[in-house]
């Protein structure tokens, strides 16, 4: 639902949001509409932004890429994992991007403590700002290293009226790493500061 915000709350969630978070976008260079969608979006919003190209395994040779770039760890067993069911390649695909994004933020010494990687066809509402802040000022534990914003079958255990604290679904088998439940990256903020240790024990 849309937030009423306080007189001036607006202002000060906008330019909170650009001293403290930096946006970038993950795009497929082959997704041209999406990219200016987001661009034109991001731009009535005023947020300022970075694309970083995503990982597209239909592509020969992107995968062995990734696996140089450190995107897709090194032990990786792309056919083992593609025999418990099979479609994984665009999880793997999915997973790499957001892993050499995480690489890419960690290395890249920027300025504001926290970053935000969207995936490029999502649309923040227009209170996005505000809802951030009021988030990460009101609700967020101390000790958050990373908040998804949006999951797609959400499972774990209520922290807060917007937070879920995320949870294997014992449901859902091991051998698809538990699949089905918690998934999707639309939106996801980190703190730098952590991202390393997050790579470590991904």
């Amino acid at each position: 639902a849309t937030v009423l915000p306080a007189p001036g709350e607006a202002e000060v969630a906008k330019q909170w949001l650009a001293s403290q978070v930096a946006v970038y976008v993950v795009n497929l260079p082959a997704e041209s509409e999406r990219r200016t969608f987001m661009s034109a979006r991001l731009a009535e919003l005023g947020i300022t932004f970075q694309f970083i190209p995503g990982v597209d395994l239909r592509v020969q040779g992107a995968y062995a890429k990734a696996k140089m770039a450190g995107a897709i760890p090194m032990d990786f067993d792309f056919q083992k994992a593609n025999q418990n069911g099979g479609g994984v390649a665009g999880m793997v695909g999915c997973a790499a991007a957001h892993l050499g994004a995480m690489k890419r933020i960690a290395e890249g010494g920027q300025q504001q403590p926290l970053a935000l990687v969207l995936e490029d066809d999502v649309r923040l509402e227009d209170d996005f700002a505000i809802k951030l802040k009021r988030l990460l000022t009101s609700e967020a534990p101390c000790d958050w290293a990373t908040i998804s914003l949006k999951s797609a079958c959400p499972y774990g255990v209520c922290v807060t009226p917007h937070l879920t604290k995320v949870l294997p679904d014992i449901n859902e088998p091991a051998d698809r790493c538990r699949h089905g439940v918690n998934y999707g990256f639309y939106g996801m903020l980190y703190k730098v500061s952590e991202l390393n240790s997050l790579r470590a024990t991904l």
